[in-house]
């Protein structure tokens, strides 16, 4: 992969996290998530990232997006270092998960995404803010819950809340952690469009899935994350380590 000045680029990068008990935690020992992993994710770039449970593709997806610092290695956006800069200053990237305890249980579902948005874009007016929060309730199918508390949606409507937050956050990385885990065939088919369409103008897009075949003829390339790193499964090239 050709790397440019517009490239998400991973490089290096090794996580682990303190053992369970408190001796183990006393002693300082750490549990090996994954070590020296390199990826580049280039505009156009529509990739499938699957593997095994536990060998940290959640834990990929959320360091390179910012909630989680890794223990070695640099994300670089082109030649800048965003290594050390966190979520908020990442304002290119953002992460969708199905993870209801990021949301206001106690909010509505708009009060919810209006909220998120306008943390996600200062550079938008109020009015515009809840403009594009109406327009994307629509598209999603969300209109007849909007009024409701989140904490009373179903599951599959959770996902459809975290999938319009992500959309209307604007940055051109999207990272998606088994995204459609939740939803039904129609929307399913509905999101696949979306992240194909942001791709095609430019975007790129990271999906961690357990089932891979359903991304075929959308993405452009798959990767496999194992125990010995991520290999890229079109050229059987290592990818890290």
């Amino acid at each position: 992969m050709v790397t440019g000045p517009q490239s998400l680029q991973a490089l290096g990068l090794s996580k682990s996290f303190p053992e369970d008990g408190l001796l183990a935690s006393l002693r300082g020992r750490k549990r090996l998530i994954f070590s020296g992993l390199s990826l580049v994710l280039a505009p156009g770039d529509f990739v499938c990232l699957h593997g095994p449970n536990g060998v940290g593709k959640s834990t990929f997806l959320r360091v390179l997006a910012g909630f989680l610092g890794p223990d070695r290695g640099r994300i670089q956006l082109g030649s800048e270092d965003l290594t050390p800069r966190g979520i908020l200053r990442r304002r290119q990237v953002t992460l969708v998960s199905g993870e209801e305890r990021s949301f206001y249980w106690r909010l509505t579902c708009r009060e919810n995404l209006r909220f998120f948005t306008t943390i996600a874009r200062p550079d938008l007016s109020r009015g515009a803010v809840g403009a594009l929060v109406d327009e994307e309730i629509d598209r999603l199918g969300l209109t007849p819950f909007a009024g409701q508390r989140f904490g009373r949606l179903s599951s599959g409507f959770i996902q459809r809340a975290a999938l319009a937050r992500g959309f209307m956050a604007g940055r051109r990385f999207l990272l998606l952690d088994e995204a459609d885990r939740q939803l039904d065939p129609e929307a399913r088919a509905m999101l696949l469009r979306r992240v194909s369409g942001l791709c095609l103008a430019g975007g790129a897009a990271l999906w961690v899935t357990h089932r891979p075949e359903d991304l075929q003829g959308h993405s452009t390339r798959s990767l496999v994350l194992s125990s010995g790193g991520l290999e890229d499964l079109e050229g059987g090239v290592p990818c890290g380590r």
